[in-house]
């Protein structure tokens, strides 16, 4: 059964890999710049390939994710997640409606709400980088002190 599920995935895979090098090489032989519409079809196509992977990959994950948490070893996965959601909320509050320019809100049409999702999401980023870093300096530390 694994050995028959991953030729399908390697399939899929490689026939995606194909169809965007198809539309990539003909919007490269064809693109016009005086006409830039004329290739609206091949961007709803790149688009529409675009979000059945992002479909396919979301369905996978939840798939593992359930598959773990039902054999019994999820709970550190658990405290993971609570703990990203955790600094999703604190960046969200922590961010403020004016993270973003009044001269970039009315060029993009964006609003408020929006300028303080941006924020919470770059709020979000420093935090998880930071913590990523930290974790890479511990690990490489306990390592070191370990072995003499």
């Amino acid at each position: 059964m694994k050995e028959s599920l991953r030729k399908i995935i390697l399939w899929a895979a490689l026939a995606v890999a194909i169809i965007g090098s198809i539309c990539c090489i003909l919007f490269a032989m064809k693109y016009d710049k005086n006409n830039p519409d004329s290739f609206a079809g091949l961007y709803n196509l790149a688009y529409g390939i675009v979000l059945v992977l992002i479909a396919l990959c979301i369905i996978g994950m939840l798939y593992f994710v359930i598959l773990r948490i039902v054999k019994g070893n999820g709970k550190g996965l658990l405290i993971g997640i609570g703990l990203l959601a955790i600094v999703c909320v604190v960046s969200y509050l922590l961010s403020s409606s004016t993270d973003l320019s009044q001269t970039f809100l009315d060029k993009y049409a964006a609003t408020e709400s929006t300028s303080k999702l941006v924020g919470a999401g770059v709020y979000a980023t420093y935090a998880l980088v930071i913590v990523s870093v930290l974790a890479i300096v511990y690990v490489e530390l306990a390592q070191i002190f370990k072995k003499k």
